[in-house]
């Protein structure tokens, strides 16, 4: 990370830093799914899709997202219906 500068802490507010033009554009690449875009990112599997899983689970209306740095869990409003 230190190749990667995107600001200067304690010149620059935490709420700066976080919301700088630098840091919106990386979110918006991970979002897109666009990891090659930032050198850093590109080489990085911990957020890649191929080692992502998703798993709908009916009986507490979850989805369940698993990749190497984190697992997320997402409330399903609707129920899920079998097809």
């Amino acid at each position: 990370w230190a190749d990667v500068p995107l600001g200067h802490f304690p010149e620059q507010s935490l709420f700066d830093l976080w919301h700088s033009p630098r840091f919106n554009m990386m979110r918006q690449a991970h979002e897109d799914g666009n990891f090659d875009s930032i050198a850093i990112c590109s080489q990085c599997d911990s957020w890649s899709n191929i080692f992502t899983s998703v798993e709908l689970r009916e009986t507490n209306n979850l989805k369940i997202i698993k990749c190497p740095a984190q697992t997320t869990y997402q409330r399903i409003h609707k129920p899920l219906r079998h097809e």
